[in-house]
């Protein structure tokens, strides 16, 4: 049988998957690796022509082992131990599989494996143990139907083998089968997934998860738009590659936008120096706003721009900045939520106590100067040496100094250019390594309490935080408002999605200048050297397979692991407003039933999974009550049995009879009610072979319908197979 020829391959497969699954669940590679590797082996071992295997008591010994350090692992933190039973199975299954080959060993491995994948499903939130799920449930509804096939031909075998004396030789013998075989096992196996499928998918919308997704839990974590900053000479800043956010900027007309001077994600303004070293945001008008999921809602209450962009951000790590390039106008987010604007430099962030949400999409007036109703009235850094530089660099360049304060805007955009290109110079030098400097450097760093004097004179080196404030600070001494912007610079564009993917490393600090009253302008002061934010390469083939992969792995965080009770509401949003309200009251109604359980009982967030274990369990019972309803239901109107008779006979031992009338149906042939079944049968035109047995079955029918008699287990299954035979039988007179 040549569907047999793949079970031990596919078996093996599955194995793996499973062992693989767990191991991305425990996040473990060192355990991959090992288990991994044994676990291949094992098929050279056991499944090769020799079919080794190890000695049982090595295997109990291994097992011990096995529990002995497991037994050392549940000493540790409660939430650990569905860990230390996932490493425990995986290096149960890895024994197994060196054992020797019978067929209750294989059922014990296929147990093996469903209890790993049970076992991951417990506390795995990744998306590749997620794909690894749904390639294991494919490939295990083929395996145990396989498994089923390879059973049945074992145990034909072994009856066969001692049906005859132990000095003949038998034949090895193989399944007969018909013509269409494997048509009939891929339609069952794709109605069984079929079936999973839709079982599974309306337990997870009727039973959402109360936990939130891990991107909920670490709210604060990521945030580079601080409102404070601090210049830590002795501070590394190490550069990640991880993803923070994506975003992508649309017209008015549906068209992609890419901003060819690279887009400035705006999260934090710094207008005052306290000293020190240390900068911080002092003007403070702020608007609270409520946002809406499902339409735009106005953020400024002053002013009537249009827009001319809309920005969607996606954030990829949890944050409580909300980021724009300016004029934000309207804002919409993926959850309810309130956000707080500043309108004293137009920063927004997630109001105190807020939801925090995983996505947003802002309307905006793009400008390159940004309007604020106010000018800052913070404190201005003040050094005499920082004075005479700034001045020196200002009239080498033919700029009037005195002019400055009461200057107009070509004049003070002149006066920042010439700053900022001063710092960017080779005078200056970007890193981000703080053992670059110098003892001397250090020495002045630690003994005065000015580092931007420092930076300036001594050291210049630093990152963009320092160059941030020496440009500001530089802009103080000549009485030219000008503030610090925290936030991300990027220019790395995807171009399969036409979205800037976002790094942790494009945290980034620049200057914005008041050019005009309540006009601020963008000015680049650090270096566009190597290992800078402003020094971007284009994306590499495995980048954008690595972001790609990143932004399923959202969508999983979001749309699975995240399904709660307000996602759930979302959804029944799309339906009819009577039936979403008819469905609502029923969720209602069964949440509130199981709180109140689990309240009554005391027995926690265990006891709710208890209990939704239980109620699982009483609705798989009545699916499965509801199916011996259907068989009875269809062998009684098949032999026409009333409700007298059925309380005389047994359903279950006359089920056979029904099948094969069932068969002899297909074929054309009914028996009409006034002939008996035994004086029907012998008019049949069909083999001899085929009339003996039929002969056999209707007069174990009539033992049981008219004799009071009963079937054990062991002659139904006999029947059955009989009955299967005779539809063999049939099938092979009709190809004939």
């Amino acid at each position: 049988m040549s569907l047999l020829r793949s079970y031990r391959i596919l078996r093996f497969a599955l194995l793996l998957v499973a062992i693989m699954a767990q191991c991305v669940a425990l996040g473990s590679f060192s355990i991959l690796l090992i288990a991994g590797t044994f676990a291949a082996i094992s098929w050279y071992v056991t499944e090769g022509p020799r079919g080794r295997s190890i000695p049982p008591w090595v295997s109990r010994l291994l097992v011990l082992v096995a529990v002995m350090f497991s037994a050392l692992d549940v000493y540790g933190p409660v939430e650990e131990l569905p860990l230390v039973l996932g490493r425990f199975v995986v290096w149960l299954t890895v024994i197994k599989m060196y054992s020797k080959r019978t067929i209750e060993n294989e059922a014990q491995l296929l147990i093996l494996s469903l209890l790993l994948m049970a076992v991951g499903s417990l506390y795995a939130t990744d998306l590749l143990f997620g794909v690894l799920f749904v390639c294991w449930v494919g490939l295990a509804v083929w395996v145990l139907l396989l498994y089923q096939l390879q059973h049945g031909c074992e145990v034909m075998r072994a009856e066969r083998y001692k049906a005859v004396p132990d000095d003949t030789q038998t034949p090895w013998t193989q399944p007969v089968t018909g013509k269409k075989v494997k048509k009939v096992f891929r339609n069952n196996a794709l109605a069984y997934i079929a079936l999973i499928v839709m079982s599974t998918s309306l337990f997870f919308v009727f039973l959402p998860r109360e936990k939130q997704s891990e991107f909920l839990e670490d709210a604060f974590s990521h945030d580079s738009g601080e409102g404070r900053m601090e210049l830590q000479p002795d501070r590394d800043i190490e550069p990640s590659d991880r993803q923070v956010m994506s975003v992508g900027i649309i017209d008015m007309e549906g068209k992609d936008v890419f901003m060819s001077q690279g887009l400035r994600l705006r999260g934090n303004v710094l207008d005052a120096y306290v000293g020190q070293g240390i900068w911080e945001t002092s003007n403070q008008i702020p608007t609270s706003v409520l946002t809406l999921s499902d339409s735009f809602t106005p953020i400024r209450q002053w002013g009537s721009a249009e827009p001319t962009m809309v920005m969607h951000v996606d954030f990829h790590q949890p944050m409580s900045r909300v980021y724009s390039i300016n004029e934000p106008i309207s804002i919409k987010t993926s959850k309810q939520s309130r956000v707080v604007l500043n309108d004293a430099n137009g920063t927004m962030g997630v109001g105190v106590g807020a939801p925090i949400f995983q996505s947003y999409t802002l309307e905006v007036n793009y400008q390159p100067t940004i309007s604020t109703p106010m000018m800052p009235s913070a404190g201005r850094y003040q050094n005499e040496e920082v004075k005479a530089l700034t001045e020196s660099v200002l009239e080498s360049h033919g700029v009037d100094v005195s002019a400055l304060k009461n200057g107009t805007k070509d004049e003070r955009v002149r006066a920042a250019n010439v700053i900022a290109q001063y710092l960017r110079s080779d005078e200056f030098t970007y890193s981000t390594d703080s053992s670059s400097l110098s003892l001397a450097e250090r020495n002045a760093y630690s003994q005065q309490n000015d580092p931007i004097r420092t930076f300036l004179f001594d050291a210049k080196r630093g990152h963009c935080e320092f160059f941030a404030s020496a440009m500001v600070a530089m802009c103080d001494t000549v009485e030219m408002p000008a503030r610090i912007v925290t936030g991300y610079f990027v220019d790395r564009w995807d171009n399969v999605n036409k979205k800037y993917v976002v790094l942790d490393r494009d945290a980034h600090a620049w200057v914005e200048v008041e050019t005009s009253p309540f006009g601020w302008e963008t000015f680049e002061p650090t270096p566009p050297s190597e290992g800078s934010p402003t020094w971007q390469e284009p994306l590499t083939i495995l980048q954008s397979a690595r972001f790609a992969w990143q932004r399923w792995e959202l969508a999983w965080q979001s749309g699975v692991v995240g399904f709660d009770a307000a996602a759930q509401r979302r959804m029944l949003s799309f339906v009819k407003p009577e039936w979403k309200e008819w469905w609502a009251s029923q969720f209602e109604r069964v949440k509130e039933t199981m709180q109140s359980t689990v309240r009554w009982f005391q027995i926690g967030v265990g006891g709710q999974l208890w209990f939704t274990l239980v109620l699982s369990a009483v609705l798989l019972t009545i699916v499965a009550i509801g199916i011996v309803i259907i068989r009875k239901w269809r062998v009684r109107s098949s032999l026409q049995l009333s409700r007298k008779h059925e309380h005389q006979v047994q359903t279950s031992d006359v089920e056979f009879y029904a099948s094969l009338v069932q068969s002899l149906k297909q074929c054309g042939w009914v028996r009409p009610q006034s002939v008996p079944p035994l004086a029907w049968s012998k008019t049949l035109p069909i083999s001899p072979d085929a009339m003996q047995s039929l002969e056999v079955m209707t007069n174990a029918y009539y033992e049981v319908r008219f004799g009071n008699s009963s079937l054990s287990s062991t002659r139904r299954r006999e029947l059955r197979k009989q009955v299967e035979a005779f539809e063999m039988l049939l099938k092979g007179a009709n190809n004939e």
